[in-house]
């Protein structure tokens, strides 16, 4: 079995801090603060118990708020640029990106599980590159989501119409509660899927209660009672 298999993502709490478990076929329990924003996530063995994990990150927490510190002093970053070695992201997994020629169809393929190879026409430009990239996560969204909502409908007595994507700048999703329509970010294909899931959810609520109030916040935490520290990851994400 390959060491790089992923098996399961969870989400601690620590000192106020949301951090992204990984359970993978290791040996010891690995802790990285992803630059620019201060993610902070873990890598577990598969068996390794949960209170184990959660004290390994207490004992951290100094180290992390150092390195998150160091991460807001930073300067923004730069723009991407699309090409080999950079890291991009893919259901919270960070994968190294490498790029191709081909002649035939643009198209980006998960070949291993934190490698994404991006095939694009030359020349390409950044922006080129960056299409084909976000056309993929596109795709991928556009192919899970649908599950979700059917999974979630019957729970919460609700029906969705119709589920759209696009890329936001300032939004996880939004809802259209004259047209039961879900919008959902493409960015959350960036995301841990427990992410994808919660903004789901969330926007599926307004569809029983149209404001951000008590009874909405009461009906999130019903169906998600872990909601709130998955809210806290996604504030760490800057969205693109």
């Amino acid at each position: 079995m390959p060491s790089s298999t992923i098996f399961a993502v969870e989400t601690l709490e620590v000192n106020g801090i949301a951090i992204a478990v990984q359970r993978k076929a290791i040996k010891n329990i690995n802790l990285k603060v992803h630059p620019p924003d201060g993610r902070v996530s873990i890598t577990a063995p598969i068996h390794a118990d949960l209170a184990r994990v959660r004290q390994f990150a207490e004992s951290k927490v100094g180290w992390i708020e150092k390195k998150r510190a160091k991460c807001r002093l930073q300067q923004p970053p730069e723009p991407r640029q699309y090409i080999a070695g950079e890291t991009h992201y893919y259901r919270g997994q960070p994968c190294c990106l490498q790029v191709h020629s081909t002649a035939g169809k643009q198209r980006v393929e998960l070949q291993d599980p934190d490698v994404l190879h991006l095939y694009t026409r030359s020349p390409a430009t950044a922006a080129d590159r960056e299409q084909v990239l976000y056309g993929w996560y596109r795709q991928q969204l556009k192919a899970i989501a649908p599950a979700l909502i059917k999974k979630w409908e019957p729970i919460m007595d609700v029906q969705v119409n119709e589920v759209r994507v696009k890329r936001m700048k300032t939004r996880w999703g939004t809802c259209n509660i004259q047209k039961r329509r879900v919008w959902l970010n493409v960015e959350l294909m960036r995301s841990p899927p427990h992410c994808l899931e919660y903004v789901v959810v969330h926007e599926m609520v307004h569809l029983l209660e149209r404001l951000h109030n008590d009874r909405f916040h009461r009906l999130l935490g019903q169906f998600l009672p872990t909601y709130k520290m998955t809210e806290a990851e996604l504030r760490q994400v800057r969205l693109s």
